[in-house]
């Protein structure tokens, strides 16, 4: 299955947030119930977003399927018996009223991720997978709660919406994008550019080279204008080790 580009309705959308947030469980990036996924829907004729759907913060992301994922209006109400995450509630509430078009976001804590939004480290090309990245990375400083009014969601929602990578300080990322294939390619990609600059850090700066900026110029440019088409075929793979999910079982 291949995160889609047009805005989709509920019952698409559903199928989608729950096979993303599966992919991102098999991939180690998912801190167990604490992390939250959204997915804009519309059901209505204009095809404009009416809401997003989100995990419930009692299942592990192995037990995310359709009917377990939870909606959400723009106005703050939520459909049926489940609640989703207070904080990631704010969060993707604010996300989506800012953004209102097709629109998918995730916020985690993996180790890598939080380890690099403990330190002061910049993200720089030493590899090609960090060269994708450089110039994309926002630090938010994190206030230690994500809810109504919080400077910290208004931060994160303004660096989504210049298209960067908002990484909030000593806690952990939250990443936009288009589909969830683009979202699921940039959570993967951006942990492991964390990684490496981590394991980086710990050398001896004598020891490292770094490329021509030309180069690694040319490497982002290239990376960045394949990311659409590489995300699809990430996700798509990621998918069939991880995320499928065939239909609607029904579960409680």
């Amino acid at each position: 299955m291949v995160g889609q580009m047009e805005l989709l309705d509920c019952k698409s959308a559903r199928v989608e947030s729950a096979t993303a947030w599966r992919a991102l469980g098999g991939l180690q990036l998912v801190d167990r119930i604490f992390n939250h996924i959204s997915v804009a829907y519309s059901d209505g004729p204009t095809r404009s977003i009416d809401g997003f759907l989100t995990n419930s913060p009692l299942l592990l992301p192995s037990e995310a399927t359709p009917s377990r994922m939870i909606a959400v209006g723009l106005g703050g109400f939520v459909h049926g018996d489940r609640s989703p995450n207070s904080d990631g509630l704010s969060l993707h509430l604010a996300i989506h009223c800012a953004v209102r078009s097709n629109y998918a976001a995730v916020h985690l804590h993996s180790p890598a991720i939080s380890i690099f939004s403990a330190t002061h480290l910049e993200m720089t090309p030493v590899t090609q997978t960090t060269m994708e990245f450089v110039g994309e990375v926002e630090r938010i400083p994190y206030d230690g709660l994500l809810r109504d009014g919080s400077q910290c969601i208004g931060q994160t929602v303004d660096a989504l919406l210049n298209g960067r990578i908002a990484v909030l300080q000593n806690h952990g990322v939250v990443i936009g994008g288009r589909n969830v294939a683009e979202v699921v390619y940039l959570a993967y990609y951006f942990d492991e550019a964390c990684r490496h600059i981590i394991e980086l850090s710990r050398l001896d700066p004598s020891s490292v080279t770094f490329p021509r900026s030309d180069a690694a110029n040319n490497a982002k440019m290239r990376l960045v204008e394949d990311r659409r088409l590489a995300a699809q075929a990430f996700y798509a793979a990621t998918c069939r080790t991880y995320g499928s999910v065939i239909g609607d079982r029904g579960e409680d």
